[in-house]
């Protein structure tokens, strides 16, 4: 038989194929994107292959990264559906959730026992994630995200479109009295999740054209970048959906007011699982709970 190579470079590169991310890729392994790079360098090397090219957009796959990636993620799902079989009593006794990091901690980590009153024989298993899980693979019941998403054999279900703005804590806003309009926020220490892009879109949607790269701390997703602004390390963008209690609460405070949006919430289920009484259930408290 030929060598096989390691199957830990191949599970990393299968991931980044599938995530279209290292670091999305690094964060469903639970490890740091350097090792994922790594283990991407390695299986390379090994196969004296280019599998991906790195670009400005990020990690592509090469034609023939394309064709090996497809090979390796149906050999990947049939181990996890071996594995899968091996938890069946497991599962059932659980309803798994995979929800975006704000939503999770603002919204739905304050109402977990309400969700689980809806099937109180089950244990409710909350992964916070912007990753989308496999359906196909039992990864998840359901799932919450922000944004547009077109996996094959899911149903979506819209809770929100939510308005996005800048926010900030009373002690910022107290020093900074003279900020109302966006283009006065340039030049001040911009709080990012994950990226600017959208800090650059909300600006662009005032109509402010920057006149430079937008500086100012990037972390992991929009929740890290609240709790930053919470604490008056600068301005982050947020959206009224997740942030409307600490605003309520004082804790945070919309800068400059602006009726833009982004993306919707959805809910996300396999579309063959959608009528399942307990995804029923949950589709139906979430509709009442959170629609707007």
């Amino acid at each position: 038989m030929a060598k096989v190579p390691s199957l830990v470079a191949l599970r990393a590169f299968e991931a980044v194929a599938r995530r279209k991310s290292i670091r999305r890729a690094a964060e469903e392994l639970a490890t740091d994107h350097s090792v994922v790079s790594r283990h991407l360098r390695a299986l390379q090397t090994s196969l004296s292959v280019q599998l991906v090219v790195a670009t400005k957009r990020g990690i592509q796959l090469t034609p023939l990264g394309e064709q090996y990636a497809a090979r390796l993620s149906i050999a990947f799902a049939d181990i996890a559906s071996a594995t899968n079989a091996l938890g069946i009593e497991r599962r059932a006794r659980s309803f798994r959730l995979w929800v975006s990091p704000a939503f999770a901690m603002y919204r739905l980590v304050p109402r977990l026992p309400e969700v689980h009153s809806l099937f109180p024989q089950l244990d409710v298993e909350l992964r916070s994630t912007v990753d989308i899980p496999n359906f196909s693979r039992m990864e998840a019941d359901a799932a919450i995200v922000y944004g547009v998403t077109s996996e094959d054999g899911t149903r979506s279900t819209p809770l929100s479109y939510p308005r996005v703005f800048p926010v900030a804590s009373p002690s910022w806003v107290a020093k900074h009295r003279k900020i109302e309009q966006p283009h006065q926020l340039l030049g001040q220490t911009l709080i990012h999740a994950e990226s600017s892009s959208q800090w650059e879109d909300w600006f662009k949607q005032c109509g402010v054209q920057p006149s430079a790269p937008l500086s100012g701390p990037r972390l992991w997703n929009m929740y890290l970048a609240t709790e930053a602004a919470k604490l008056g390390q600068g301005v982050a963008l947020a959206n009224e959906m997740v942030i409307q209690r600490e605003i309520a609460a004082g804790h945070l405070v919309e800068v400059s007011r602006s009726n833009i949006k982004f993306q919707k919430y959805l809910l996300i289920t396999a579309e063959n699982r959608s009528n399942d009484p307990e995804i029923k259930a949950f589709r139906d408290w979430l509709i009442r709970a959170f629609t707007a």
